[in-house]
């Protein structure tokens, strides 16, 4: 008897491990298609014959489309369950890899980068509510602490392999490396991720307020990226925001008004949820900000090649994956509040170091400075989602997930917009020259992470505005 209970016991903790590791996998293929693609962009551009404008969209469109889709996807987990989504989540994804590898021009590559990142949204949507619901409460921090982990070996890995693929094969096999990976977990997820009953009541969905986010998202993001080289009070520019405006509060009308909004407007009532929300908001913001921008420091600044600077690039994601895991064993102890509020100062000490940066600053001192960034960036994310997750009701554990994914990921697609936007603005030019002198480089940098800083500071009251539940 006692055998029997044992070995029950030890197939259930397998399966446990079974479902963390392909809800993991899910999150290190999409934050692996973040990163890898960037380093590849100079060569796309050049295979295709554009710009750096054109070629940006290919980033742009994967995190506009995820932010966007995020709460729809999440919604629709909690009507119809999180496996269907789950694998269709995968099948997309890969057919999305597969002719994103097969493009011949800039535009059907970021409309299939598009259809690729509803497959992402899909998976990304619903993972930590599926740690939330499928695991038991003792070891749901250290499965989102290993989902946070996986994330980051994906962001860390990106710039090495898409690096490595681009000089030793091309640029398309940074999307067909997807195929076999994905294939091997979609297999598995259809073995061990179970039916659950669905409790939620069959009523119309908010098409309608998909749409208006996805226009308001879109019209923002298109001003900031584009107002440098189109003038900040050009029409388009000018057109855009006023679209973005008048979309967001048609939005927020939409959603008071459906019975089974995209997004409940009630989870902000709870007032960790939303100050949580604001923390993870802001740090992301200027953790992919500085990411985007770092290339460009290394290569202009200090003279780097591109596979050297991949490598520096590694360095705040390794320690992401070293601190995700550490956190979320610890918030399971002790609770959020005080890790998330600890790691926010942590990270506004590390822009105030970068604010100091120029080209003679020793690397010890910058890798020091990046290591950081990472370490605050692991150190919060378990634990905010552990917070955020425990905020909202039981029936609506699909809905804050995805919310929760989606203001990072708009956090993440602002960031970049901004600190261009900042930088551009630094050194009076509309585009990053290798022939602009280093020094009005340099400004401009440490300008644009002087206010990074500040953001960091305002995530940091944040998350001490919070309280566990």
């Amino acid at each position: 008897m006692m055998n029997a209970a044992s070995g029950a016991e030890k197939e259930k903790r397998g399966t446990q491990r079974a479902i963390i590791f392909v809800i993991a996998l899910a999150a290190f293929m999409g934050s692996l298609d973040v990163s890898i693609v960037n380093i590849s962009l100079p060569t796309i551009a050049a295979s295709f014959g554009i710009g750096t404008g054109p070629v940006s969209w290919v980033s742009i469109a994967y995190l506009l489309v995820l932010s966007s889709f995020l709460p729809a996807f999440g919604k629709i987990g909690d009507r119809i369950g999180f496996r269907p989504v789950f694998l269709s989540g995968f099948t997309i994804f890969l057919a999305g890899s597969l002719l994103c590898g097969l493009a011949t021009d800039i535009l059907p590559l970021i409309a299939f980068r598009v259809l690729q990142a509803i497959g992402a949204a899909m998976l990304t949507a619903i993972g930590p509510a599926m740690v939330s619901t499928l695991l038991p409460a003792a070891v749901r921090g250290t499965g989102l602490g290993i989902t946070t982990s996986f994330a980051s070996l994906g962001i860390a890995a990106g710039p090495a392999v898409g690096g490595f693929l681009t000089a030793y094969l091309t640029w398309r096999w940074i999307f067909f490396i997807n195929i076999p990976v994905g294939l091997v977990a979609l297999l598995l997820a259809v073995r061990v991720i179970p039916s659950l009953p669905v409790s939620r009541p069959e009523t119309p969905f908010d098409l309608g307020g998909a749409a208006l986010i996805f226009g308001a998202l879109g019209s923002g993001i298109f001003a900031l990226n584009m107002g440098q080289n189109l003038g900040w009070t050009s029409t388009p520019i000018c057109a855009a925001y006023a679209a973005a405006l008048i979309l967001s509060i048609a939005f927020f009308v939409q959603e008071r008004r459906h019975p089974e909004p995209v997004i409940d407007l009630h989870l902000f009532s709870n007032r960790s949820f939303s100050f949580a929300n604001a923390a993870a908001l802001l740090l992301m913001l200027v953790y992919t900000g500085a990411i985007f921008l770092f290339p460009f420091y290394l290569e202009l600044v200090r003279g780097y090649t591109p596979d050297i600077s991949g490598l520096v690039l590694m360095v705040p994601s390794v320690m992401m994956l070293i601190a995700g895991p550490i956190a979320g064993r610890l918030s399971d102890r002790f609770g959020s509040r005080g890790i998330c509020t600890v790691a926010t100062a942590i990270l506004c000490i590390s822009f105030l170091l970068f604010s100091g940066l120029d080209g003679a600053t020793p690397v010890p001192f910058m890798l020091l400075s990046l290591a950081l960034m990472g370490t605050a960036t692991g150190l919060f994310i378990p634990p905010s989602s552990s917070l955020i997750l425990r905020c909202s009701p039981a029936d609506r554990q699909g809905m804050a997930s995805s919310v929760m994914m989606a203001i990072r990921d708009g956090g993440a697609v602002v960031g970049v917009a901004v600190f261009e936007a900042l930088f551009a603005a630094a050194v009076v030019t509309g585009a990053i020259p290798a022939s602009v002198d280093p020094a009005a480089l340099v400004g401009g940098f440490q300008t644009t992470f002087l206010a990074g800083a500040v953001v960091a500071g305002l995530a940091t009251l944040c998350s001490f505005s919070t309280r566990d539940p």
